[in-house]
């Protein structure tokens, strides 16, 4: 109440009829992609319309969409969006969504994905591309410290790190935001579940321990390294959302856990011996399989002069593969022929435009 006695404007959020009954949430069920939706509106308190959006969702989820053998002969269960993420996913919506607007969230459910449409952009102070790890001031005080202690929102008052660790951990795809426009979008895939990273998950927490991957970060390095040879400090830092410093002390811990290792004096990071063990027992690309760009830009901009051979020979991968990357990146206006080097043939070398 405010101090004479009135509502404040969270109270009547969380437990008054929309004035005129306006549509809360609008849920599109649709029983294929992109086909016709059922569609289902909610107009009620935040209190219970979250609780119903809930339980819409739950009843046209799949219970599971596929089940993992793990190692030790457990059988892990899939589900089409885990529970964990759905829950954060609905959270964010009510908890940030800017409530001074009519229009309604909306949510559109299909067999591959989950896609919430939230009114409003993102909470004061949280660009994009650092929505893992900054801190938010909700639009609302007021209204978050009663979701906090309602247990319908975290102290943290983010909830995008455990939807990612969900999606990461259940061998889906991170989730995909777009806060270009005037709603902040999020995106659960269904995707196609690697089942090959859950059994290497399953080891690499039983030789290092549960708490590096049960953390957004050790996810988002496994999943990285998982498909690529190497990960540059760069890279990492976009990744976790933190400055190039930051992920350097991230990763530098990871080696010093024996989970991952320095690839000379470069900012260059590889699984240690102990790590590739895990992936290789699993049947995974992790050494076939490598992406290269990321180390041929980097080395060009400490101003390199690069050789595709050399390269080549360096990670592993086909020359082939590291021509058309330099000419590619010629084309970008990235890269150019050194001076005074052949035009043609093996003996080419490329530094940084």
């Amino acid at each position: 109440f405010t101090p004479d006695g009135a509502l404040t404007f969270a109270a009547e959020i969380l437990f008054m009829q929309p004035l005129r009954n306006r549509t809360v949430v609008r849920h599109l069920l649709r029983d294929v992609p992109s086909g016709d939706p059922k569609v289902t509106e909610i107009s009620a308190p935040l209190i219970t319309a979250s609780e119903q959006l809930r339980a819409l969702i739950k009843a046209h989820t799949s219970q599971e969409i596929a089940r993992v053998q793990l190692p030790n002969g457990q059988e892990f269960p899939i589900p089409a969006f885990p529970a964990a993420a759905v829950d954060e996913i609905v959270s964010n919506a009510f908890a940030h969504r800017d409530w001074g607007a009519t229009t309604a969230i909306v949510v559109d459910q299909s067999p591959t994905s989950l896609t919430v449409w939230s009114p409003g952009g993102l909470p004061v102070g949280v660009p994009e591309e650092r929505i893992l790890t900054t801190q938010s001031i909700p639009r609302n005080p007021i209204l978050m410290g009663a979701l906090r202690r309602l247990g319908l929102a975290e102290e943290s008052s983010r909830g995008f790190d455990r939807m990612w660790v969900s999606m990461l951990a259940s061998g889906r795809q991170a989730p995909s935001l777009n806060a270009d426009g005037p709603f902040v979008e999020v995106t659960l895939p269904a995707g196609n579940v690697d089942s090959a990273f859950i059994k290497s998950l399953y080891l690499l927490r039983a030789e290092f321990g549960e708490a590096i991957f049960n953390s957004v970060n050790g996810l988002l390095v496994a999943r990285h390294l998982a498909n690529n040879q190497i990960l540059m400090t760069s890279t990492a830092a976009r990744l976790m959302q933190v400055p190039e410093a930051q992920a350097q002390e991230y990763l530098g811990w990871y080696a010093s856990q024996g989970f991952l290792e320095p690839l000379r004096d470069a900012p260059e990071w590889i699984l240690s011996a102990r790590a590739r063990t895990a992936f290789e027992e699993n049947g995974s690309t992790v050494i076939a399989s490598v992406t290269t760009e990321d180390w041929i830009v980097a080395q060009l901009r400490e101003g390199k002069s690069l050789n595709a051979r050399e390269v080549a020979n360096e990670l592993g991968v086909e020359r082939e593969s590291v021509s058309r990357i330099l000419r590619h990146l010629r084309d970008l206006g990235k890269a150019k022929i050194a001076d005074g080097s052949p035009t043609r043939g093996p003996s080419v070398r490329w530094v940084s435009v």
